[in-house]
């Protein structure tokens, strides 16, 4: 279960690290592209959420 565990919290973190990254790009590259932004963040949310329901069953 430890590493089950492990690999869904690396998981949810590395998706984390990327989509902050995609954020900070999205807004160098174009200042009115919220509607990127905001679909962005509901992606992240739901990956992080998939990934807290993952962990949670595994407990």
């Amino acid at each position: 279960m430890n590493d089950i565990m492990i690999s869904s919290w690396v998981t949810a973190s590395v998706m984390l690290i990327i989509g902050l990254a995609m954020i900070t790009l999205f807004l160098l590259a174009d200042k009115k592209a919220w509607w990127k932004l905001s679909v962005l963040t509901m992606l992240i949310a739901i990956v992080g959420a998939g990934s807290v329901m993952w962990v949670a069953l595994y407990l």
